[in-house]
């Protein structure tokens, strides 16, 4: 009888033993399925912001375009295309000096994202009201942004594609004797173009 109150009370114990684990592994997957859904929320929001601020940027209206992408960024702080598409709101909204901080941000972040540079380029040389040109540091954004392209191109077909496509682009401008008048591009009239 003692024998099989032993092997009772031990069973009872191994039962609840197994109860408690369980319990406790249970309550951890669902932590981990909780966690997992915010996560899963939490891209769902950002996208959502993102998106919506993409397509108030492509009405053209950046101030909206401006507050979606800084709610997106609250998720997302160092997302690429977020700081960009905002640095480019920022500007077209004339709101030049967010836009250089911004923009400066981005490059430290990620020194070889050549748009980036361009766009710094860009905002540092703005003659606009309320624009504060730095044409030095425009200078360097562009110069810089030119080295990033030519790293990852090559310089030599860098320089082979620029000449191509400059020639392509003059001579196409070039008023011919067999392409009517009609036919040239707008402002092509000249017939003093200058050889390649």
């Amino acid at each position: 009888m003692k024998r099989s109150l032993l092997v009772l009370g031990a069973a009872v114990l191994i039962l609840g033993g197994a109860i408690a684990l369980r319990r406790h592994l249970g309550s951890r997957e669902e932590a981990g399925g909780t966690a997992r859904d915010a996560r899963m929320e939490r891209i769902r929001s950002f996208w959502e912001l993102y998106n919506q601020a993409a397509a108030a940027r492509m009405r053209g209206d950046f101030e909206s375009a401006a507050l979606g992408y800084q709610k997106a960024l609250e998720l997302d702080p160092e997302h690429q295309d977020s700081l960009f598409y905002l640095a480019v709101s920022l500007e077209e909204s004339g709101r030049y000096d967010e836009a250089a901080r911004l923009l400066e941000k981005l490059t430290d972040l990620y020194p070889e994202h050549n748009p980036a540079w361009s766009q710094l380029g860009m905002v540092l040389s703005t003659l606009a009201p309320g624009a504060q040109p730095d044409l030095e540091a425009a200078s360097a954004a562009f110069k810089r942004s030119r080295r990033s392209i030519a790293s990852s191109l090559g310089p030599s077909s860098l320089r082979e594609s620029s000449r191509s496509t400059a020639a392509a682009s003059i001579e196409r401008a070039r008023p011919s004797p067999s392409r009517p008048e009609a036919e040239r591009p707008k402002g092509s009239s000249s017939p003093d173009w200058p050889d390649i």
